[in-house]
């Protein structure tokens, strides 16, 4: 008869031997050691725990604007928006707390709102000051800035000034609309699972490769992802009827080029699963347990 034999792997880039932004190399002791006589040797993808903290900002940029009110003069303001993983959300608190230490501005001066059905980006500025009691004379956002056009992109608005050069008695607020579709939480849609210990798996471009799985990264800029596949895909062992003392991993997005996990580390679940042909034992409880690990 035929029994199946189950190796879990359960991982975590915190203790890998060593790591890269979106990869890690882990080494087993003792060796995983496959048996000589072992049928349809297969792993597959069974958990996977990732933070979409994937950097949509690769560098510093400016959110620069310029008030002006009977208090002052028109000054330009500048907001410095760190590298990092940044949604509607975050940028919008962000801001928020800028404007509320500076006396110049009023608390909500902007509020940027994503529209999910068109992905378009809006940001609402409301000039008017209660502490103390005075409204805004003039307020440009200043995409124009060389230091705006990796955030004017990511929020898809234009390199071009919006400037509100007077407001309407009483107005309570202003609204301007980006030209093109955000991509602010769209910077990796889709995660892969990668692994050396795969073989035989054929890419969506058409490659030999090491895919293991692919699936959406559904969770929010920040938040944590725990993927399970309803249905395990597996793949045949690279390492079949032998042993191996380590093994690569890598997420990486759809192209197929690793991700930049922003420091964040991640964990994998996998299974190698097998077949062993057991003559029928006087006593078969024996032969289930511990056979072909040539380690117990």
């Amino acid at each position: 008869m035929y029994i199946e034999k189950n190796i879990p792997l359960i991982l975590d880039s915190t203790h890998a031997a060593s790591k890269s932004s979106g990869s890690m190399m882990v080494r087993f002791e003792p060796m995983i050691d496959i048996p000589p006589e072992a049928m349809n040797v297969e792993i597959g993808l069974v958990h996977a725990t990732v933070y979409n903290s994937f950097v949509n900002l690769t560098s510093t940029n400016d959110f620069k604007f310029t008030v002006d009110h009977a208090g002052i003069s028109a000054t330009m303001k500048t907001i410095s928006i760190p590298a990092g993983a940044w949604s509607i959300d975050t940028l919008n608190e962000y801001i928020a707390r800028f404007c509320e230490a500076d006396a110049d501005c009023p608390d909500t001066l902007f509020a940027l709102e994503l529209n999910p059905s068109t992905r378009m980006v809006s940001i609402q500025t409301d000039p008017t000051m209660t502490s103390p009691s005075l409204t805004l004379t003039a307020v440009t956002i200043e995409f124009a800035e060389a230091n705006m056009a990796g955030l004017a992109g990511l929020l898809g608005f234009a390199a071009v000034d919006i400037a509100y050069g007077s407001f309407a008695s009483g107005v309570s607020m202003v609204v301007a609309y980006g030209t093109t579709a955000s991509t602010i939480h769209e910077t990796v849609p889709t995660l892969q699972v990668r692994s050396d210990l795969a073989s035989g798996g054929v890419d969506p471009f058409g490659n030999s490769s090491t895919l293991l799985a692919s699936f959406p990264m559904t969770a929010s800029p920040g938040a944590r992802l725990h993927y399970a596949p309803p249905t395990i895909v597996w793949h045949e062992l690279s390492a079949a009827n032998g042993h191996f003392g380590s093994a690569f991993f890598q997420l990486t997005d759809g192209g197929g080029t690793e991700v930049d996990t922003n420091g964040r580390d991640f964990q994998l679940v996998l299974e190698i699963r097998y077949h062993i042909w057991l003559e029928s034992p006087s006593d078969p409880h024996s032969q289930l347990v511990g056979s072909g690990y040539g380690n117990r």
